[in-house]
């Protein structure tokens, strides 16, 4: 009874730490597979509006190491984000994972500012609250975005052009047409 007693006792410990195991084997991948997003990933404390975790993303675009990441307020980054009271409204409820997007700029350690178009979603976990800010660099694509724009105004001022020249012609042939009558009657 006692050996069945010690066994019992030694297969639940096993068990708990295969368990354990199994959840840091699980928590290693999904780390690396969000450092090897190309997207920042910030995750904030909705209590504190401070940053409690990053990727590796976060880090090369934005200078700053996980650790100094912990040891700055959200707006230092995000200058713009909503304050926590407008997040709050925008996503309701941290337990229903409401999310929204928006362009925001980021600031760097070096001083860069980089455009970005980012998600923000709330999630509750173990009893806290946080806002999960997922960001994606669009300089590129603000810069394509303003040379499209840029054509588009060049066309516009050619078309404009081309109208008054072709007014002009049109009026030149009407008046050469009625002087020519004028002349001849």
């Amino acid at each position: 009874d006692e050996e069945e007693g010690f066994l019992a006792a030694t297969a639940d410990v096993i068990a708990v730490i295969v368990e354990r195991e199994a959840a840091r084997a699980s928590s290693r991948l999904f780390r690396a597979v969000l450092d090897r997003s190309r997207d920042a990933v910030l995750v904030v404390a909705a209590d504190t509006f401070r940053f409690v975790d990053s990727n590796e993303a976060a880090s090369r675009r934005l200078g700053y190491t996980r650790e100094e990441f912990t040891r700055l307020a959200v707006t230092e980054v995000l200058r713009e984000i909503p304050s926590p009271e407008v997040l709050e409204q925008r996503l309701a409820d941290p337990r229903t994972g409401a999310s929204f997007l928006l362009e925001e700029r980021e600031y760097a350690k070096d001083g860069a500012v980089i455009p970005v178009e980012a998600s923000v979603s709330s999630v509750a976990w173990e009893g806290r609250d946080y806002y999960v800010v997922v960001s994606r660099d669009i300089a590129e694509r603000k810069l394509a975005e303003e040379s499209i724009q840029r054509g588009v105004a060049r066309l516009r001022a050619l078309h404009d052009v081309d109208l008054a020249i072709t007014s002009s012609f049109a009026h030149r042939v009407a008046f050469n047409v009625l002087l020519g009558c004028a002349l001849t009657h």
